[in-house]
């Protein structure tokens, strides 16, 4: 290799050092400093939730921001996360940041936006600690103006505790009524692996709420059942459960068709059978079919089966 080749290689090299160098520094100061996007009081300012956007949007096309929350009482930070936001290049505003909320769970008002593991890690450290008085007062004080993260964690809290089955039943009884969104049904319900363990007094439990016309109420039953009680002991009682529900609510028929295409993937000869000769309404009936189908447990040939008993 001749010297002008190994001088054309030290040059290139060069400006890559020149170029990736002063990258690295105007990467250090632009997008590594810190500004106030908001810091709100929560439950009468036992917790602070501080959120600071990182960097200058100038270099990017969506915002970075750390969301922290503080327990006051305990003079702890409890948790804290990053998380991007798609903001176009702009600075992060109340308004931003308000509809970056409205975003995450249609109709629900009170958003902070903290994701799930940071609220199981909340809820698992109030379980550990004086989890009665905070089980109390959030049955008592949450409302329609507390945050989507506060149900969540009071519903959570109540998956960890370690507490005789009275106490939880009474838990459970101040908390189902006050469910109104999906998620917080949902991820509460599925954690609620002490249902297994005590099925015979749990299954009883969920099955009393068959005839609520609370739309949470209904599905918090169902993806109990669902969730915890699908075996042969129960099944032809789910079935025969699923299959009298009747209300008009979204989350319960998308709720129920959810559950009957679990009970086919587990119980396909019996769940075939109540397809085929159901009373449920044409589009919780739909909604099941659908749902099976698009199961990667469920065969070609039985799926084809299947969309013979579409309505």
């Amino acid at each position: 290799m001749n010297k002008k080749i190994y001088v054309c290689i030290i040059i290139i090299l060069a400006i890559l050092l020149l170029i990736t160098g002063t990258y690295s520094i105007v990467h250090y100061f632009f997008n590594y400093n810190c500004t106030n996007w908001f810091k709100k009081s929560v439950k009468n300012d036992s917790y602070i939730i501080i959120g600071e956007e990182i960097g200058d949007t100038f270099w990017n096309s969506d915002s970075k921001a750390i969301i922290t929350i503080k327990d006051n009482d305990r003079y702890k930070f409890l948790v804290s996360f990053e998380t991007r936001i798609e903001n176009e290049g702009n600075d992060l505003t109340e308004e931003n940041y308000k509809q970056f909320n409205e975003k995450l769970l249609p109709g629900v008002k009170h958003i902070i936006g903290v994701r799930l593991p940071a609220l199981r890690k909340i809820a698992k450290e109030t379980a550990k600690s004086n989890y009665s008085e905070y089980l109390n007062e959030a049955g008592t004080m949450l409302g329609e103006a507390s945050y989507h993260e506060e149900f969540m964690v009071w519903g959570l809290v109540i998956a960890y505790i370690k507490a005789d089955r009275s106490e939880v039943e009474r838990h459970l009884d101040e908390f189902v009524p006050k469910i109104n969104n999906w998620a917080v049904c949902d991820s509460c319900v599925t954690s609620y692996k002490f249902m297994q363990k005590e099925s015979d007094f749990w299954f009883d439990y969920v099955k009393k709420y068959a005839e609520s016309k609370n739309e949470f109420e209904l599905r918090f039953m169902i993806v109990s059942l669902m969730s915890h009680f699908l075996d042969k002991e129960h099944i032809d009682e789910i079935l025969t459960i699923c299959g009298k529900i009747d209300h008009d609510g979204y989350y319960v028929k998308m709720g129920n068709a959810w559950a009957l295409s679990v009970c086919y993937v587990k119980f396909p000869e019996k769940t075939r059978a109540f397809l085929e000769k159901d009373t449920l309404d044409d589009f919780t009936h739909n909604k099941a079919i659908q749902k099976i189908r698009e199961s990667y447990r469920v065969s070609k040939e039985e799926k084809e089966q299947l969309t013979c008993l579409k309505r």
